[in-house]
């Protein structure tokens, strides 16, 4: 009995020692914090288990019953904690600790740290230079509830949820993968010219197939540009009214497209430009006005050697 006592005594002490090492000797609060998790109730569990094992022996000491007895006792006690853990324990649970992607990847503002997934809800907890995610926009389909630095999202099946996105004033933040070890994350800036900065790994972000997509769509963009640069030209050169006021299509020193409008523009970035009109002969052409990048429209008729635009009333200009 003694040495079955000391056996305890010792457990007792080393789960005091290792909680001691693991408060105070290592660094890192958040590790020592997930050790303790499961330390301390192991310490209780011991605690409780000498507290046991030696009433029952006392018991059987002065003969208040039999050996059987107590393990017929011990035994539904046994079957009862099972029973209550069983009822108790949800094994639909599932955590994900993410390692900091998001800040890896240069978003420093929010990034997840982990995802807890239960039977009617996903908990997602989150870290960041943000102090808390008033005025913040979430899905509008996903029932969602901030709590500090958790986002609780209600769902009959969370299981299904392995994205979402979040927008706070110019920024929009979009997640994917959130059923696994490491989430993607990126997050575009908008200006005030309304010009898109993205930040963050998209080629970890996008599927194959988005990517393939995307090449497909700036091959078109870029065939489209090209085919706007030939027609913008076929206009180039200077066009001189009557009054001396002048419309010049030209391209400077480095490669750029603009036009030049007596009195009303000097040198404007050219944007794009389409045809308007079946015959051919009526342009809208969308010209960089300066002003944060803002485009604005300029509207061009040529008949031959004529040329009128909608900035400059009844005058014509012909070409030279």
């Amino acid at each position: 009995m003694f040495k079955f006592l000391a056996k305890y005594f010792l457990g007792v002490i080393a789960l005091f020692a290792i909680e001691f090492a693991t408060l105070y000797i290592i660094p890192d609060f958040h590790v020592a914090a997930f050790l303790l998790q499961f330390i301390m109730p192991l310490q209780a569990f011991v605690f409780q288990a000498a507290a046991i094992i030696l009433s029952i022996l006392k018991v059987i000491k002065i003969g208040l019953c039999t050996k059987n007895t107590v393990i017929k006792v011990l035994a539904v006690i046994a079957v009862s904690i099972v029973l209550v853990l069983i009822t108790k324990m949800d094994y639909s649970k599932k955590t994900y600790n993410y390692r900091e992607t998001g800040k890896d990847d240069g978003i420093t503002t929010f990034y997840l740290v982990k995802s807890e997934y239960y039977r009617d809800k996903l908990v997602l907890t989150w870290d960041g230079e943000w102090e808390d995610l008033e005025y913040c926009q979430f899905d509008d389909n996903l029932d969602v509830t901030v709590d500090g630095h958790k986002i609780i999202i209600k769902a009959d099946n969370p299981y299904n949820i392995t994205s979402f996105t979040m927008r706070k004033s110019d920024c929009l933040f979009e997640f994917r993968y959130l059923n696994g070890r490491s989430y993607a994350e990126i997050l575009t800036v908008y200006d005030t010219a309304g010009g898109e900065h993205v930040i963050g790994n998209t080629n970890r972000f996008y599927t194959q197939e988005e990517k393939e997509e995307q090449r497909e769509m700036a091959l078109s963009i870029k065939d489209k540009k090209e085919r706007e640069q030939k027609l913008f030209d076929t206009l180039l050169g200077t066009w001189k009214s009557d009054d001396g006021e002048v419309v010049e299509f030209f391209i400077d020193e480095e490669g750029i497209r603009r036009v030049t409008v007596t009195d009303v523009m000097v040198e404007q970035r050219y944007d794009s430009i389409s045809e308007s009109g079946s015959s051919g002969y009526d342009y809208d052409v969308y010209l960089d006005a300066g002003t944060c990048g803002m485009t604005f429209r300029f509207e061009i008729n040529i008949d031959g050697d004529e040329l009128t635009t909608n900035l400059t009333d009844d005058t014509v200009f012909y070409e030279q």
